[in-house]
Parts: C-alpha cells; structure tokens; sequence
C-alpha cells in the first residue's frame, strides 16, 4: 500500500493526561508539595534505598518515577488527583509490586511496598546480572555475550530449548542479515561475498554457542535464586524522576531524538516505521507525521536514525536503509527528500546536519562491508565520499568541522580511532584511542566543541580536544557498561551516557571527573543517545532519552536531576 503522508495530533490534555507534574522551575527536590509517598522496605524491615517507584492513572501514557533515599522513602510531586497505579518498576533482584492509589487534592496519600526475592530471578535482572551468575568458563560467558546480548538484551532468559532447537535459531541469526532493504537478506563476507553460512568455523561457531546456551536456557533451569545482583545506586543518584511518555502509536521503535534549541520541542525518529514526532513538553501535546517514500524506491524499508535541525529550524534526518535524505519544514508540514548522486545501495546510516553551512554528513556501509562517510549539499550538489572511513557516529561541531567514531570493520582493518574531517579543506586526520580497540560510538560537541563519545568495548568514555589534538578517556565504575550512547548537555556541559546491557545512565561531571550513575526506569529499553534540554541548569538538570523497548512501546523519558 502506498504511503501518503499524514498528521495525527494527540492531545495530551484532553485524552486521558495522567496526572501532570508542577512545572520544572517551579519544583525542588525532595518535593515539599506532595500529593504521594511511602517506604520501601526489604522483607527483613531494612529500609531499601535506589528502588524506582511508578506513578500512573490506569488510561493514562505518561508515567511518573521517583526513587526511594537511604530511610527507603520516596515521595512524588504534586500530581493530578484521581486513581492511579502505584508500582515498583525496577528493583533489580527483587520482585516487583503494585497496588492503587487515590490521589486527592491537597494531602499526600500513602503507598508503602515491602519487597522479597523473586522465585524466577531472570524476570528481574539485567543481561549484566545474567552473564556474571551463569557457570562455564569466561570464554564461553563472553561467546554469548557477544553473538546474542549484543543485540538481544534480555531475550535469552525467555526461552528454553534444547541444543539442536538452539542450533536452528542461531544458524538462522548469524547465517542472514536482518539490517538489510530487503529484511532477512542473505549477509555477506566483504572478502569473497559468500553468505556467513559458507565461510570457514561457522558450523563450529554455531554449536559451541547452542551448546551452551542448552547448559544455561536448556530443558533444565539451572538455579538463579541466589544470583547476585549490581548494588543500586544510592545517595545523590536517587535525587532524580523520569516521566515516562509512550508513543501514541503501535510498535514504535524509537532510534533517535532532538531537542530543538530554540522552542525546546522533542522530537524522534522511528528506526522501523515511517514516521517522526514530536512533543511539546510544556503542553503534552504529540503530533506525528508520517514520512515519504524516498525518490525511486517505492518498495525499501522505512525507517531513520539521527535528527537534527537546521539554522530555520527545519528538521532532517535520513533514509537509514537506501541512502538519502529528508528535510521536514514544521512550519509548512511538507517534506522534502533527495537520494545521493551515486545511487548505491547503502544501510544503517547514520548522520549529522551541518548548520553552518547546511549539508548531511553521514556514515553508512554498502551491505557488504565497505564502511564510508560523506557529505551532500543538497542545494549545491556537492558530494563526497571517504572510503574506508566505519563510523557509528557522527558528529559537526559549531564550526562545521566534522567527527567520525571510528570502529573496526571488514574492509577498513582494525581501527579504534576519532576521525576528523576540516570543514573548510576537506583535510582528514585520525586520532588513535589511547585505549586499543575501544569501539568508539554515538558521540557529542559541548560547548567549547570538545567532542565526547562512548567507548564500548572498554567500558569508557572519551573526548577528544581540538586545541590540543588528545582524547581523553574516563572509565566507568559499572561492569559490562557497554556504554552506547553520549550526550552533552549545553547548558551545564555535564556528559550523559548511557549504559545499554546494565540498563543505566551515567552522568560525568568534566571539571571534577566525577560520575553519578542511575537506573533507568525499567531493563531492557535499549534507549540510544541522551539530548539536554534548553531548560536544564546546575542545579536542575533535565536531559531526554526516546526507546527501542525489547518489549512494549517505545517511550520519551525526560529525567530530571537535583
């Protein structure tokens, strides 16, 4: 069916709001003016610190958490009065639980929640806390972690089958490529372009892996009952609340945000679906559009990864399965799309907007593993592409100048590198992590255009200097950080990170190296890059994050720190 585009507006205010919170200046913690509170206790009667607890009217998608302090308490702000669902929505190692509330104006009700151990321990733990407690050697622990968590974070721990059963889906998962415009195309070997099936150890690589996950997620359940856990955070890391806002249609599957920086409107991209969004959030109004076709490719995928806005405040972003891209004018609501001059089959890409002197940067692969970037004026038709050049992530300081993390890749080599182009000559040059084989990924310029990054392999994170050309890295206190996605926010040029297989984010403080880490507020979310709002300041700090939920729809969630 073809595509045409439309607006679908949803009015936060009108249609079942849930219980909208004080406004962001007018709020201090620990919230004075509250309208619900409680404790939260171990079955022993130990107080229980870093437990997120969930505000919610049952018709409602926007959802409030709050964290309980060293006395196990946690209190919310003022909210709505009505019926709402109180829950614990993330206590790792510990059962969830929930009951109701009457919210009444002008007194605090009270939810108090006494927590035990789960009887099925993998419901309510993390990849990370799976990985550490299973048996076998650390060589067949880090086989799964890499060829499965990788991409599957929690899944897993959902099934049980038998080693030829396991067999039959791994073969599945590592003989086709699913990232491809026609899903579950046959992968490809750069070096001979035979599928992954016909290339040496594949078989064996198959069923070592099923092998052990037929030991750990066989017929038998092995015991997790006394699995240890990551402590939670505690002291300055429970001085936060997300509000949770889901997606006004179905399976959204959320790859990236922005914050415009004049309006302070969010907005997304869907990494599967033809659209892009947006919310205000001082009304909690969404409004979505559906996304054209790109120029000639009527059948492809859709689906985009990075926004950004341009010096009009125009919002683009790209065809992240066939190599264009798209400009969306808010003011007009029409859009506009441009396929590259060579045509040639590209996936995955992502992408910076350059608004200095408006042109796409991006990074993309050709299926086949060539990794390039390039850039495209879509005005002039200027375009260039420099081979061998495999970033994920892309980044365009103030200046125009233009950053690429540098991973290792097929037709590249080994590289671990910030790879930096000069906006005026066109000139590259690459900067080696300290840190060998670091994965550098998904970074961001502050505001004196030091570009952070993640570094996912190690467990760190990085910046790099333009005046004196060194990266720096900063490791992270969290086993199996994985970090994933870098964010800065401008107006405190604190650096957000976030945390993709222990289900965190971890702010780092750059003048006194200091990193905070909190929850999020559930597992598995598999959320991206973190975006500052115009709005946040030192002592109030507001930072947003869009979802790619392992189950359920996807979600904005604005966290606020004190």
């Amino acid at each position: 069916m073809k595509r045409t585009t439309v607006t679908v507006l949803v009015l936060c205010g009108v249609l079942a709001a849930g219980g909208r919170a004080q406004a962001p200046d007018d709020r201090m913690y620990p919230f004075q003016d509250s309208s619900l509170g409680g404790f939260v206790k171990s079955a022993g009667g130990e107080a229980l610190e870093g437990v997120v607890v969930r505000a919610k009217q049952p018709d409602s998608y926007i959802g409030y958490n709050v964290v309980s302090d060293a006395q196990g308490r946690y209190r919310f702000p003022r909210l709505k009065p009505g019926q709402y669902v109180v829950e614990i929505s993330r206590a790792d190692g510990l059962e969830s639980n929930k009951q109701n509330a009457e919210i009444r104006t002008g007194q605090e009700s009270r939810a108090d929640f006494t927590l035990r151990r789960p009887r099925v321990m993998e419901d309510h733990i993390t990849s990370v806390d799976w990985l550490q407690n299973l048996p076998g050697t650390p060589e067949q622990v880090e086989l799964i972690s890499d060829s499965c968590i990788h991409c599957h974070t929690g899944m897993p721990t959902k099934f049980r089958f038998d080693k030829d059963s396991w067999a039959k889906i791994i073969r599945l998962m590592l003989g086709r490529r699913i990232h491809s415009a026609q899903w579950g195309m046959l992968s490809r070997s750069a070096a001979d372009a035979k599928p992954n099936r016909e290339l040496p150890g594949f078989e064996e690589k198959v069923q070592a892996i099923a092998g052990y996950l037929a030991q750990v997620r066989g017929p038998e359940p092995i015991d997790m009952s006394n699995a240890a856990v990551l402590p939670r955070p505690t002291g300055k890391s429970t001085r936060v609340m997300f509000t949770e806002y889901t997606i006004p249609y179905p399976n959204a599957e959320l790859h990236d945000i922005a914050v415009e920086p004049k309006s302070g409107m969010v907005w997304w991209t869907d990494w599967r679906n033809p659209y892009i969004g947006r919310l205000n959030p001082i009304t909690e109004e969404f409004t979505v559009w559906e996304t054209p076709v790109p120029p000639g490719k009527e059948e492809v995928h859709p689906g985009a990864q990075e926004v950004d806005f341009d010096a009009e405040g125009n919002v683009w972003t790209n065809y992240s399965w066939t190599g264009g891209v798209m400009m969306f004018n808010p003011k007009t609501e029409k859009f506009f799309s441009w396929m590259f001059p060579d045509q040639n089959p590209r996936r995955l890409m992502n992408s910076t907007f350059d608004p200095v002197r408006n042109r796409m940067w991006f990074g993309t692969d050709d299926y086949y593993g060539k990794d390039e970037s390039g850039v495209y004026d879509v005005k002039t038709g200027e375009y260039k592409v420099f081979p061998k050049f495999p970033a994920y992530g892309e980044v365009t300081d103030s200046e125009g100048n233009h950053y690429g993390m540098l991973r290792g890749s097929r037709g590249a080599g080994p590289m671990s590198h910030i790879g930096r182009i000069d906006a005026e000559t066109m000139e590259r040059v690459d900067y080696p992590t300290p840190t060998p084989n670091a994965f550098p990924r998904r970074g961001d310029h502050d505001s004196k255009d030091r570009i952070w990054f993640a570094e996912y392999n190690v467990d760190q994170i990085g910046m790099f200097d333009p005046e004196t050309r060194k990266i720096t890295e900063w490791k992270i206190p969290v086993p199996m950080a994985t970090p994933y996605g870098t964010g800065v926010d401008r107006k405190t040029d604190m650096v957000w990170v976030q945390l993709y297989r222990p289900d965190r984010l971890v702010r780092l403080n750059p003048d006194t190296s200091e990193i905070t880490q909190y929850y999020l507020p559930e597992r598995h979310i598999m959320a991206r890059s973190p975006r500052g709002d115009i709005r946040s300041r030192m002592d109030h700090q507001i930072v947003w994050l869009g979802t790619l939920p392992r189950y359920g729809n996807g979600k904005l969630i604005k966290i606020e720190v004190w």
